[in-house]
């Protein structure tokens, strides 16, 4: 038993967590790691190895995709905290705050990429933690400073009284007074500095600041030894950073997303699938018999069935959710399997394909479930018999991916001959094309595992393959420099601005400016010395009063950066979450730096103790926020997460400055300032979070937007129909058709941006949803869910009405003045115009429709197929529209 507990996936991910953090914190506090990292890097250990191990997937992906560009992000922190630096200099204290609330601005949008949310708190955290927590500061390297002095950290103060020692001795030999010596030497070799003598002989040195100090933390030289130059050691510290993450994600046996995509998500999705085309064909067979018997049975097992019909479409829905927009397979562009592969391949593609048409035979098999309830007549029998083909298709091919066994799609075990798209050869005609779209499963899955199979390559090689294979990892390491550069853009274009009228970007603009206001409020009181001096708890006698009052700002602000989410029910939730860890992380840390206070070590503290105290601290943690399965392996729980999160971050800063700048006697002082500059920058997320307008992740109007956009995407069909002129003289079926042809690709792209942005608002919204009163409505997800369905089912429409004005039948059986396809296309129109009336998707009584005495052709097929699914596309949205006002109701 205990065995297998060990094997469990969740066990497996909180040992790999607390190894790599474990490493982190051994780095944190290993004496012999002083002469490599000054100690305010090495507090970037113990900050970021925990949070990113915690925050970050365990897939292998993880590495190219979030881990190794931490060093490019760590460069684009660099860059705008030296711009930040040079702004100072130039324009004083009043154009940093400028400054950097524009470039907040701009970073706060990144929030609202998908690809790039994960890295705007970093890097909003990295400039504060470079321009004002870190010395030398921007106040430094404009004003310049004193040595000796309390404020600086002591192994600077070491590293400047090595530098100095020379010209502070010619000074003394000057005798008393204030002196002016040029350095004709070392870094500072040609700067003046001012020494001043006193009567008793101690000596204070200022050093004037100015651009020097900027280009000097660029200095790669020097290493620690240079205490000017942090860019460097910064950059360093990175690569150690993504060296120890990795740990995690590389460990053997590496577990990576295509693996768990082609061998356990897209079988799962095809077994299903046939599933349901097995029970189209058990339900046609039924229609057919006479056994009365049988009927019976089937009453008394109706509500049974019923209840397995219902859970087979909620399996399906979920598949199309887990496949969509093939997100899953984009990731496995960023695998370390693709450097195995076969440089003629792009197995990213071939996966992507496979992804694709697998979800589209799941979106066909949910289909002809709906149809087969509805509409009996609609498909024949005779399409049974070709559906089971298919059925046993998709087996073989879920079979053939997860046992990784191409044989079994060999043409012995593959039934060809039946697998035909139209009648030509007396098969029933298909208006789903869903042979051809099995036929492209059994393909792409031939592709697939002959491409990770180790048998020596077939192809030619190909350099622009290569590249074109290797051009995600390429464009993730710059990913933030390009966004930021279009966003700098975007500001200054009138589009941008007129884009405001739309009700989606309104909110969004303000929350940016609300995160703006709370970051520029807390970083400008940095320079503000009421604030400064005032938000300090000890007394006023205190030498470390200053030092306490420089930190607790920056803190405030780090902790509001961590605190802030895109949704109200986020900040708010998010902000209790942390509140909780911060004050049990002080309290632990508090009591770590009792029990481990010794006098036999230089920091005196015992190192040893203090990281066995954090890892055990901290594997509770990661087992307790962990998710269970295989979500495990992508992130804590979303429910809890950030609780134990922060108290594991909260705890290790408050060990480091207790370790390393503190003596045992101001640990008090030192938890109780960081425990309230915390809280009042969390205490300040919340607020600002409250001022409306705010985004609210329950707020059904996120998906009712997308509900309105295929609402009115299927209107856009229908007028293009109701246009046409199918006079040759003077047609406009091409015009109409390139018009859908847009419209589809439209829906697709539109469609996706909005359901993954409503997606990650009630995502954001949804912690805590075990306290009542969080709870956010779980019908707004369910519904998310069937929407996204319907993206494809409004693509679909559209381009099914695209090929029907291609094919001269079709389109006169359709459009034919008179004919009964424009009539229903006609009425569709009028109750659309009214809204929100039910469509049956029967034919209702004394109603004009499509004859099902006349005979039977493909262009009668597709005709009906248009106008059934607009109807039920359209009870869909009424369907939506009332759940949707439902769950308003209940918010109100």
């Amino acid at each position: 038993m205990f065995k297998e507990w060990l094997k469990t996936e969740h066990v497996e991910v909180t040992l790999r967590l607390t190894l790599s953090i474990f490493l982190g914190y051994v780095l944190t506090f290993a004496s012999s790691t002083s002469s490599i990292f000054p100690p305010e890097t090495k507090l970037l250990f113990g900050v970021l190895v925990p949070f990113c191990s915690m925050s970050f997937p365990t897939l292998a992906f993880t590495f190219a995709a979030v881990i190794l560009p931490l060093f490019s992000v760590f460069l684009f922190i660099q860059v705008i905290a030296t711009i930040l630096a040079a702004v100072t200099v130039v324009g004083g204290n009043y154009a940093f705050i400028a400054a950097f609330a524009f470039f907040v601005f701009c970073i706060t949008f990144f929030r609202f990429i998908k690809s790039e949310g994960n890295k705007c708190s970093i890097i909003l955290i990295g400039i504060v933690f470079q321009t004002i927590l870190t010395w030398p500061n921007v106040i430094t390297i404009r004003n310049g400073f004193s040595y000796p002095n309390t404020f600086l950290p002591p192994q600077i103060q070491t590293l400047l009284g090595d530098m100095l020692e020379d010209t502070v001795q010619a000074a003394k030999d000057m005798g008393q007074g204030k002196h002016s010596i040029n350095i004709i030497s070392g870094v500072l070799k040609d700067h003046i500095v001012d020494v001043t003598i006193a009567n008793d002989g101690s000596s204070e040195t200022f050093i004037s600041g100015g651009m020097w100090l900027v280009r000097e933390t660029w200095n790669l030289s020097s290493g620690i030894q240079n205490p000017f130059a942090k860019c460097g050691n910064i950059l360093l510290t990175s690569l150690w950073i993504i060296l120890i993450l990795a740990v995690a994600v590389l460990l053997p046996p590496i577990r990576t997303m295509r693996t768990a995509v082609w061998r356990g998500i897209i079988p799962a999705a095809l077994l299903d699938a046939s599933s349901i085309i097995r029970s189209y064909a058990a339900t046609m067979d039924k229609e057919k018999s006479d056994d009365e018997a049988s009927r019976n049975d089937q009453e008394l097992d109706s509500g049974a069935n019923e209840n397995a019909r219902y859970e087979m479409r909620g399996k399906c829905v979920y598949h199309i959710n887990t496949l969509f927009a093939g997100n899953l397979a984009k990731l496995t562009a960023l695998e370390p399997r693709i450097f195995v592969c076969k440089p003629g391949q792009r197995t990213t593609a071939i996966l992507f394909q496979l992804s694709e048409v697998t979800s589209k035979c799941v979106r066909i098999a949910l289909g002809i479930e709906l149809l087969t309830e509805r509409e009996k007549e609609f498909l024949s029998d005779e399409n049974a018999h070709q559906y089971l083909v298919v059925a046993d298709t998709l087996e073989k091919c879920a079979k053939a991916l997860a046992c990784c066994d191409i044989s079994i799609l060999e043409k012995d075990n593959i039934d060809t001959e039946n697998m035909e798209d139209d009648d030509e050869n007396g098969a029933t005609y298909d208006p789903f094309h869903f042979q051809k779209h099995a036929s492209d499963v059994v393909l792409f899955s031939k592709k697939w595992l002959k491409a990770m199979s180790v048998e020596p390559p077939t192809e030619s090689y190909s350099l622009a393959i290569f590249f074109e294979s290797i051009k995600p990892f390429l464009l993730v390491q710059v990913s933030h420099f390009l966004n930021f550069g279009s966003l700098l853009m975007k500001v200054f274009q009138k589009a941008t601005w007129t884009d405001l009228s739309k009700s989606h970007s309104w909110p969004r603009l303000v929350w940016c400016l609300k995160y703006t206001v709370g970051m520029t409020m807390l970083t400008g009181g940095f320079f503000w010395d009421v604030y400064r001096e005032g938000f300090v708890i000890c007394s006023k006698d205190d030498p470390l009063r200053l030092v306490f009052a420089s930190q607790n700002a920056a803190w405030c602000c780090i902790a509001f950066c961590f605190a802030t989410t895109q949704t109200v029910e986020g900040s708010i939730k998010k902000g209790i979450l942390r509140m909780i860890g911060t004050i049990i992380g002080a309290l632990s840390a508090w009591l770590a730096l009792i029990a481990c206070e010794t006098g036999r070590y230089t920091n005196r503290y015992n190192p040893y103790g203090i990281v066995a105290w954090l890892t055990v601290t901290t594997i509770l943690s990661i087992y307790v926020s962990t998710e269970r399965g295989f979500a495990a392996r992508v992130s804590l729980s979303n429910d809890y997460g950030f609780g134990p999160l922060y108290f594991v971050v909260t705890q290790v800063i408050i060990v480091s400055y207790g370790y390393y700048y503190y003596d045992p006697e101001s640990v008090p002082v030192l938890v109780v300032n960081r425990m309230v500059s915390n809280l009042v920058g969390i205490a300040l997320s919340m607020l600002l979070a409250l001022i409306p307008p705010t985004i609210k992740g329950g707020d059904p109007s996120h998906c009712e937007s997308i509900v309105t956009f295929h609402r009115n995407s299927v209107a856009e069909v229908i007028n293009t129909l109701l246009s046409c002129h199918l006079d040759p003289e003077n047609g406009n079926v091409d015009e109409a058709r390139s018009k859908l042809k847009i419209l589809s690709s439209k829906v697709l792209i539109q469609g996706t941006h909005m359901q993954e942005m409503a997606v990650d608002f009630e995502k954001d919204a949804s912690k805590l949803r075990k306290v009542p009163i969080f709870l956010v409505d779980p019908l707004l997800k369910a519904e998310i869910s069937k929407v996204t369905r319907d993206i494809y089912i409004c693509a679909f429409i559209t381009k099914h009405a695209s090929d029907i004005l291609a094919d001269g039948e079709t389109r006169s059986i359709l459009l034919n003045d008179g004919s009964y396809g424009r009539y229903e296309l006609e009425n569709l129109d009028r109750i659309l115009q009214l809204q929100n009336l039910p469509l049956s998707t029967k034919n209702d009584e004394g109603s004009i429709t499509f004859d099902h005495q006349s005979p039977r052709t493909n262009g009668l097929i597709d005709a009906k197929l248009l106008i059934y699914t607009i109807k039920w596309i359209l009870n869909e949205i009424n369907g939506h529209e009332e759940v949707l006002c439902k769950i308003k109701k209940k918010e109100k």
